[in-house]
């Protein structure tokens, strides 16, 4: 009969997200690991099974607790450049937790893994498709109330604005200042509105 859990798995995932969101997959060893998660190497091969099988729980939590997509509040009845307006200030003000400059862990884990992995690299499209299918509503509503040019392609715009936000995502690791982040922020802005 095994013994019950004296750990809160949800508790620990968390401490590996920011694990593997600060170090990434390869220089994240299993040490780090069960030091962050504070449980033994038995408890995590229980509950969450080998390292590639953490990262991807890691990253699923990432997604659904912390990536800066979910600031995209596509429910809000606001003018849409001000949502997209906060979702480019999200991305450009944006820190860990620590207050360590990690970026995002989907953009990470795209740059380091996408042509290693297919598993996490079919997760990874399927998050970035996932994202761009909300730009693009939001930029069909706004072409509902003539906020954008009905002529314009929404999908198209959608794959711009997703690729301009994962590009300062980018930049922003590479410690850009804030205010020439605004700038092209600004700039994709201006080629929708």
């Amino acid at each position: 009969m095994s013994r019950p859990k004296t750990f809160n798995p949800d508790d620990v995932l968390d401490s590996a997200v920011h694990v593997f969101w600060a170090k990434g997959f390869d220089n994240t060893s299993m040490q780090d690991l069960v030091s962050a998660m504070g449980i033994n190497r038995g408890s995590l091969y229980d509950t969450f099974g080998d390292k590639h099988s953490l990262y991807i729980a890691a990253l699923d939590r990432y997604v659904e607790k912390f990536l800066p997509a979910n600031n995209l509040n596509t429910s809000n009845p606001a003018l849409v450049r001000d949502i997209l307006g906060k979702a480019f200030d999200h991305i450009i003000e944006g820190c860990s937790k620590d207050g360590l400059d990690h970026g995002c862990m989907v953009t990470n884990s795209i740059c380091e893994l996408s042509d290693q992995d297919s598993e996490i690299s079919g997760r990874l499209k399927h998050m970035m498709s996932t994202y761009e299918d909300m730009l693009c509503g939001l930029i069909s509503r706004a072409q509902d109330v003539g906020e954008v040019d009905h002529t314009r392609d929404p999908r198209a715009m959608a794959c711009f604005f997703l690729s301009s936000m994962q590009g300062l995502l980018v930049l922003r690791k590479l410690s850009y200042e804030k205010a020439r982040l605004r700038q092209a922020a600004d700039q994709a802005l201006l080629a929708l509105f």
